[in-house]
């Protein structure tokens, strides 16, 4: 039993390690696109204050994402090396990912092909910055269920996309306290708890974020079409093929489907992928049809991403 835990960790850490590795390789690569910005922006933060780095944070990404302000703002002061910071923070994603699948059960097999081969989560190493401090919160807000909604929080203050995945929780538990409401005609304690979080919480992030959530709207409100909505479609119906409570599928992908009009196709796929992980990846060990054919579809599409890196700085880079 000993043997076995150690050869676990052994395998957690050589993972991690091949993330970072991958990570410190690839990055210095990385330089047009968003990264051209976010590049900008660290070396510009050093030797500013807090509050003067913030404003100009702020003027020039056009964002008020504390966690990666907060973190490229004491890298950049204390002379760390961007790159370095970004691997690091691939390696912390990489655990808790590691960490939550083997909760689930999920062989590290199916985990290594995840975190080494997928689109998602090459778009999360080296693109999506911000977002990548939303997905660390919400493996840890998943892992550590005691502190559930202090990570829940850091997830949505860390990137405002990131409420669409927990308003799709709440709507889904919201809509079955509803249901066991009406149908025992009491109130459970913990339904007034979510209430009392709720009208808490929502006015502070939208107080702090209102602004900053209008122009998402405004800027992705117009990239929805069909083909984005087949996509996660598709997603859904494997969440329900391998779901025991389709209800609750439903329940989590209603928010998802509508938040294509509202923050663009491209961005909800990426969640509405994840939460087809939450329900295929434990079922044989993550050895199934639907994980290993959107695996290899997701192979292709992370190699032409590294190429596109690679060649033109670029991931997202079109001829």
């Amino acid at each position: 039993m000993k043997q076995i835990l150690n050869l676990s960790v052994v395998n957690n850490f050589v993972l991690v390690a091949i993330v970072f590795i991958l990570s410190i390789s690839m990055s210095p690569y990385y330089i047009d696109g968003d990264q051209y910005h976010y590049r900008k922006v660290y070396e510009g933060l050093q030797g500013l204050s807090l509050l003067d780095g913030f404003v100009f944070y702020t003027l020039n990404l056009d964002s008020k994402e504390v966690v990666h302000f907060f973190l490229s703002w004491l890298g950049s002061n204390q002379g760390v090396d961007k790159d370095l910071l970004m691997a690091f923070s691939n390696s912390f994603l990489a655990y808790g990912t590691i960490m939550l699948l083997r909760k689930w059960k999920v062989s590290i097999f199916i985990i290594a092909l995840l975190l080494l081969t997928n689109f998602y989560f090459y778009v999360l190493y080296f693109a999506a910055e911000r977002l990548k401090f939303g997905f660390i919160f919400l493996t840890f807000s998943l892992l550590y269920i005691r502190y559930f909604y202090i990570f829940s929080v850091l997830s949505v203050i860390a990137h405002i996309q990131m409420s669409i995945v927990y308003l799709s929780m709440l709507f889904n538990i919201i809509l079955k306290h509803i249901t066991d409401t009406i149908r025992f005609k009491y109130i459970k304690k913990s339904f007034l708890y979510i209430l009392v979080f709720l009208m808490i919480i929502l006015p502070i992030i939208f107080f702090y974020l209102g602004t900053h959530f209008t122009a998402k709207f405004e800027h992705y409100s117009g990239e929805h079409n069909l083909f984005e909505l087949s996509k996660i479609f598709i997603f859904f119906i494997f969440s329900l093929w391998y779901s025991k409570n389709r209800k609750e599928v439903i329940f989590l992908f209603l928010p998802l489907l509508m938040a294509v009009y509202l923050i663009g196709g491209e961005r909800v796929n990426m969640i509405g992928y994840f939460v087809f992980l939450y329900y295929a990846l434990p079922v044989k060990k993550g050895f199934n049809i639907g994980i290993i054919a959107t695996s290899v579809y997701f192979l292709f599409a992370s190699v032409g991403f590294t190429i596109n890196i690679l060649e033109y700085g670029n991931g997202f880079y079109e001829k």
